[in-house]
């Protein structure tokens, strides 16, 4: 009976570990997707992140009318049978 929790525990245990270097691996997959220090700096002192990288400002109406089609509620009608 005892070695069957040593095995059970030792199979969590390895789990545990692959999960914990998968995470490490896709983390460091990610590339620079993430907030530098830098960003995190210009975001508190401007309220805004500015990259140079970005070809063209958000045209924040267009966001504004997206949002707002996303959260209008559709109803369908019930089904008749």
């Amino acid at each position: 009976m005892t070695y069957v929790f040593a095995v059970l525990a030792g199979l969590a245990l390895a789990g545990g570990a692959l999960a914990r270097l998968r995470m490490r691996r896709n983390r460091a997959d990610a590339g620079d997707g993430g907030l530098s220090d830098e960003d995190v700096r210009q975001i508190e002192e401007r309220g805004w992140l500015v990259r140079e990288e970005e070809d063209e400002p958000l045209d924040l109406e267009e966001i504004r009318e997206a949002e707002k089609r996303f959260w209008e509620p559709t109803w369908d009608k019930p089904e008749e049978r």
